[in-house]
């Protein structure tokens, strides 16, 4: 047997369990006189009582016997909806019930057919004075146990109606949306029980040997040390240190390369390296011969040239090559004593070496004493 208002969310009543339940059924055990609901956490499924019952309480006091009278149509309605298992052959069998009931001798009275809902029907036979009750269909619902469903979420059902159950998935309590003359609300079915106490405490890590990743529950949240509080050594055997987007690295040299930008005490760090080529006394012309060798892996980023005496009439010149190819000239002009070319992005890798050629010295005078100046980085 089924009471509910639509098929959707029936509420089964029997006094076993359902045999294929699922999340958000409802099931009143006829035995125990108790409901319960269907619930899955996502780890387990289990019926859950809705309402523990609580000790009944003494009776009360009899109340005053009432008048004799007639017994209006809404109080005889409101009996046959309690007792709507019960149907009379006669009229005085009715009295008789309602003599039983109330106390109260039912002498005449007005029937009005209507059609409730569900199918089921409450038809009076004048021939004889006899009311036949017929329950509602089972897959309708009907009779007094309402047609509220139960939805289990973790936030209250949007567009309640009075009288629907919510079942909150985060606190496992039982909601009941309650309508009265002035508001509407949910309001809890159920009265939790006391806090239990606190379970043992845990076993402790053991922080002396660890057999995975060391990986912090959330990002950018916690410290390894404090100020106050530091850890001594810190021993790693990768090649790199990640630091957001920038990498600490050892390089093949057994060095420390830094990336672009560093700086130490607040100053960037100079990078660049410079070697020289000397040319001594009166200039001529001349094929170098001398090779500078780069150890390893370079960009040239500039040259400089001086002379100790400017050449006169015309300028020096000089081919500066690598590996025996021409790379970059570099001219002293007549009158002037240097010359610079600061724009420069020449690679080299280990082994590589430079040789400077001077291709002319000056139609009149000589320049004197070259020295020229490559900076690397």
């Amino acid at each position: 047997m089924y009471l509910g208002n639509s098929p959707k969310d029936p509420i089964s009543v029997s006094t076993n369990a359902p045999p294929v339940p699922k999340d958000g059924d409802v099931w009143f055990n006829s035995a125990l006189g108790e409901t319960f609901v269907y619930y899955d956490d996502g780890n387990t499924s289990q019926w859950v009582q809705l309402n523990p019952s609580g000790q009944q309480g003494p009776a009360g006091p009899t109340g005053p016997a009432g008048a004799n009278g007639e017994v209006a149509r809404t109080e005889l309605d409101a009996y046959l909806q309690v007792a709507n298992s019960t149907s009379f052959a006669s009229s005085s069998q009715l009295n008789a019930y309602l003599q039983v009931a109330n106390a109260t001798t039912l002498t005449s009275f007005d029937v009005i057919t209507t059609a409730p809902s569900g199918n089921g029907s409450l038809v009076y036979t004048s021939a004889n004075g006899s009311f036949t009750f017929t329950p509602a269909d089972a897959t309708q619902g009907g009779g007094s146990g309402g047609g509220a469903s139960v939805t289990i979420s973790d936030a209250s059902p949007g567009s309640p109606s009075a009288g629907d159950l919510w079942w909150s998935a985060n606190t496992n309590q039982l909601f009941i949306y309650y309508t009265d003359v002035d508001s509407n609300q949910w309001v809890e079915a159920t009265t939790p029980g006391p806090v239990g106490p606190s379970g043992p405490t845990g076993p402790t890590a053991n922080l002396s040997s660890i057999a995975s990743s060391l990986i912090p529950s959330s990002n950018v949240t916690f410290d390894l040390g404090s100020q106050s509080m530091s850890w001594r050594d810190l021993y790693l055997s990768g090649n790199t240190i990640f630091l957001s987007t920038s990498q600490i690295t050892l390089n093949a040299n057994g060095g420390i390369d830094l990336p672009t930008g560093s700086r130490m005490g607040g100053t960037s760090i100079v990078t660049d390296f410079v070697k020289s080529y000397r040319y001594d006394d009166t200039l001529a012309i001349n094929t170098g011969t001398k090779r500078l060798y780069l150890q390893d892996s370079y960009t040239l980023k500039s040259i400089h040239a001086f002379v100790d005496t400017a050449p006169v009439g015309s300028s020096v010149n000089t081919s500066v090559k690598k590996n025996g190819s021409s790379l970059q000239n570099i001219i002293i002009a007549a009158g002037a004593t240097s010359a610079s070319n600061t724009s420069l992005n020449h690679s080299f890798v280990s082994g590589d070496y430079i040789t400077v050629d001077i291709t002319q010295v000056g139609s009149t005078t000589a320049g004197e004493n070259l020295y020229i100046v490559f900076t690397f980085n």
